[in-house]
């Protein structure tokens, strides 16, 4: 296979449900290798990122699904959908159930501890036994827990971890997905890359504008349609250098072509008034990126005596790194810069390209490379 199969190959195609919604998904690459999720844009879809994927398939099984009303997932017109909270659980559940889901091979360790653990914590049969054999059963079941948290362990599923995580890119709207996952899903990341996107407001005034500025845009879209709006959102100083790029009538298309319902009620939902203050958000990166983080006990029916001295073991064996970060943004893009300042102080890696707001549209080769270093960086072996 030469260089030029790789941007032609069909990716495999995949839908899942969530809250009575259909989510559409791409996936390209080998299912053995690690998996890459790729979170769009608004009034974008999985195809803009269809260029790269095609390069880092070679690599990682690459995932692109499509938001909530965008591309080919469900058009909800339930504004309950929309939410920042919501986007990001739909996320959450396409990460844990599809990408990162567990084997259900027999073999699995943590299958086999569940298995072990049914039976060891099963309520005891009615049939009458002596009580030397209770004392037994008793004595046996505590000294199973310790071997069954080691199974959970060994498979990296202990209290509740994935064995298996994910690498997730978020642009712009999807790089602010991509922080509400580092607030509830760090046990399925392996790292995240963010592009471009925001960390929120910094106060509740900056807040209440960015809503009145959201909902004039939200009643331009109802009351003008998808596209007049288009029209006016590509003169926003924010996308002047996409101007360049040859290929900029097809993004005016895709983006014409979203349902103007859904788009507004992404934008009241999701927007960036809907986020948490910039100063909770950066405070939660800095969690996931430098601490590190215990794991949940597993729970269990032992004295008191024996609770005590499985915790002590935890805190020796049972807390890991924290989640690398890389930013990634045009130098173009004066908002972007000022995030990337913020996050490097937190400890996020930072990487500014010479070009606008959607860096890996307007520098592909670029921004592979920057996703490689870093990749690199946390695992050689990522990039064999």
């Amino acid at each position: 296979m030469d260089a030029t199969d790789n941007w032609v190959e069909m990716p495999q195609v995949g839908s899942f449900t969530y809250k009575k919604c259909s989510y559409f998904y791409q996936r390209w690459g080998d299912p053995e290798r690690p998996p890459l999720v790729l979170l769009h844009g608004f009034m974008q879809s999985s195809t803009s990122w269809e260029p790269i994927a095609a390069s880092l398939k070679l690599h990682f099984c690459v995932y692109a699904v499509d938001f909530i009303g965008h591309g080919l997932s469900s058009k909800s017109k339930n504004p309950a959908r929309y939410t920042y909270e919501d986007m990001a659980a739909s996320i959450d559940y396409f990460l844990r159930k599809v990408v990162c889901r567990p084997s259900d091979s027999a073999s699995n360790p943590s299958n086999l501890a569940n298995k072990i653990s049914r039976r060891v914590t099963s309520k005891p049969s009615k049939r009458a036994v002596s009580k030397p054999f209770k004392k037994t059963v008793s004595r046996l079941s505590k000294r199973a827990f310790p071997l069954l948290k080691s199974l959970r362990k060994s498979s990296g599923d202990c209290a509740g971890e994935q064995s298996v995580r994910a690498h997730v890119v978020g642009y712009s709207m999807g790089g602010r997905i991509a922080l509400a996952l580092m607030k509830t899903s760090c046990d399925v990341l392996a790292s995240v890359i963010l592009e471009s996107c925001n960390l929120g407001c910094a106060t509740d005034g900056e807040q209440q504008e960015a809503a009145k500025r959201n909902s004039a845009w939200v009643n331009r879209i109802r009351e003008e349609g998808m596209e007049e709006f288009v029209n006016y959102w590509e003169t926003l100083p924010l996308f002047e250098t996409q101007k360049e790029l040859g290929f900029d009538k097809i993004l005016h298309f895709s983006r014409a072509a979203n349902d103007p319902e859904c788009m507004a009620l992404c934008l009241e939902g999701a927007g960036k008034q809907a986020m948490p203050l910039s100063g909770e958000t950066l405070t939660n990166i800095k969690k996931a990126i430098a601490s590190q983080r215990d794991e949940k006990r597993f729970q269990t029916a032992a004295t008191k005596q024996d609770e005590t001295r499985s915790q002590a073991n935890d805190s020796e064996v049972d807390s890991r790194k924290g989640i690398p970060v890389l930013y990634i943004y045009g130098d173009k893009d004066e908002k972007s810069t000022l995030v990337a300042q913020k996050l490097s102080a937190v400890g996020a890696s930072v990487s500014a390209i010479n070009v606008g707001h959607n860096v890996h549209l307007e520098a592909p080769m670029l921004y592979l490379r920057e996703i490689q270093n870093f990749l690199v960086g946390i695992d050689q072996t990522l990039w064999d």
